[in-house]
């Protein structure tokens, strides 16, 4: 309630994106082991997200879920399968048919994951259709049920996005300050913009820049996803001032090869944004030129723009007011920027109603921050109803929580059951509660004066830090 913790964490940028989905209504799914029993796909702007079984149908460890989708030629399907994250005991397998049952692409694990994910474009226009398995029944055929070998089964969600085919106009030339694509226009404070390395007159040494409208004080983070999409390129982001000198750069970030900058403005007026293949790290922003050719391929530079500060935001009666769009919701700030110093706490509220979903997903070690994260969500009262330390493997952290139709248990939730469990029976008329999310820097900080956490949660290792947080369905 009070914010201040007694131990002190580690402090750093970070960036906060969450988002609310509604509740899935959808009756039990099977049969569709076959392609003649799919499920049809029911997509909204694009968009769709499913949960169901594997082995919960007649077949058992052989079961298969199989998904139909609408196509155009040319439109891009992503896949996207969690179960594992969530704390399911799948190990999935994804595979995509055409409508003859022939298979044109498949994936085991993702990321470091035991979670699947695949993209396709598609070619002509047509039913397409999405495999889910477990591990091991990765050839059963399409056409006919329980044609597999017995695999892991498990609770899934598994997201659908479909996106059409689109022509951008092109950026080029933007290889100078003068010809620079617009990034972030003033008053503007988020921008994903797709490019390619390479696609100018320079080849291989070919730079995009981009124009970025920044406030003195203002925080800049900068992305670059490549690699991560399976592109070529291994990128190089340089960050200028107005008259071309340099005030950041970076290569890799972490263990990635894709790049991130974290930059606060020392003065008013337009930066600039580079990106580059690796090799060529020296290039003039003035005329464009480098001399040393680098990697090529395409690329999506992500940009937001902070307005400091969210302090004071320590405590529930100070929490930062999330208002989503589009039931997404984005922040980006500073822990350490505050009163407490090390011992700061982030906390942000947002309104849910019964049955609703929330995922955060926190982005540090991954965009290249030294930051060990821990997240916690609280009630009104100040009551945690979840938290998380480490998620897939990594020291970044992640959370989903359903909104209850009553108020929530007073106990912890156990290692082994996902906030989604902690609900009781169901109320005859949703009501809308109000949550406050916490985000704190370190770990180190679980012994503030906040509700405590539960034994043998406790961890004493903290580290100074730079890190953001995102999140996504």
């Amino acid at each position: 309630v009070t914010g201040a913790g007694a131990v002190a964490g580690s402090t750093g940028a970070y960036r906060l994106v969450l988002r609310r989905t509604e509740p899935v209504t959808l009756g039990p799914l099977e049969p569709n082991d076959s392609l003649a029993q799919a499920t049809p796909v029911p997509l909204v702007n694009g968009e769709a997200r499913m949960e169901a079984i594997v082995g919960d149908g007649s077949s058992g460890a052989q079961d298969v879920d199989l998904f139909a989708v609408i196509l155009a030629a040319g439109d891009q399907l992503t896949v996207d399968v969690a179960a594992r994250e969530l704390g399911s005991s799948l190990d999935s397998y994804l595979r995509l048919f055409d409508a003859t049952g022939q298979q044109l692409a498949f994936n085991d694990d993702f990321g470091g994951s035991l979670d699947s994910y695949l993209d396709y474009t598609a070619s002509t226009s047509g039913t397409y259709y999405v495999g889910v398995s477990g591990y091991r029944n990765a050839s059963y055929s399409p056409l006919t049920a329980g044609s597999g070998t017995a695999g892991s089964t498990g609770t899934y969600a598994v997201s659908f996005a479909v996106v059409g085919e689109e022509s951008p106009p092109p950026l080029e030339p933007n290889d100078t300050l003068a010809t620079a694509s617009v990034g972030l226009a003033a008053g503007a404070d988020a921008a994903a913009i797709p490019g390619v390395i390479g696609d100018g007159a320079a080849g291989n040494r070919d730079v995009d820049l981009y124009s970025v409208s920044l406030e003195a004080g203002d925080l800049l983070n900068a992305f670059v996803t490549a690699q991560a999409d399976g592109s070529t390129l291994d990128s190089y982001l340089r960050v200028f001032t107005a008259s071309g000198t340099q005030v950041a750069s970076n290569n890799n970030s972490g263990i990635s090869r894709d790049s991130s900058i974290s930059y606060t403005a020392t003065a008013t007026g337009t930066y600039f944004v580079g990106v580059s293949g690796s090799r060529n790290s020296r290039y003039s922003p003035t005329n464009g030129t480098g001399t040393r050719t680098g990697s090529s391929g395409p690329y999506t530079l992500s940009l937001d723009r902070v307005v400091p500060p969210l302090e004071s935001n320590d405590s529930l009666a100070d929490a930062t007011q999330v208002v989503p769009v589009n039931g997404t919701a984005g922040f980006a700030a500073v822990i350490g920027d505050g009163l407490y110093g090390s011992r700061e706490v982030d906390l942000f509220s947002f309104s849910l109603v019964a049955g609703q979903q929330l995922t955060i997903d926190v982005t540090a070690r991954d965009s290249g921050s030294s930051l060990d994260s821990y997240l916690r969500i609280f009630d009104a009262a100040g009551q945690e109803l979840a938290a998380n330390d480490d998620s897939s493997g990594s020291w970044d952290s992640f959370l989903l929580l359903t909104a209850p139709s009553a108020e929530p248990t007073t106990r912890a939730c156990p290692a082994t059951e996902t906030p989604a469990t902690q609900r009781l029976s169901p109320e005859p008329e949703p009501r809308v509660r109000r949550v406050t999310i916490s985000w704190i820097s370190s770990s180190r900080l679980l012994g503030r004066r906040l509700p405590s956490f539960p034994p043998g949660q406790q961890r004493r290792h903290g580290r100074r830090l730079l890190y953001q947080l995102m999140s996504f369905a």
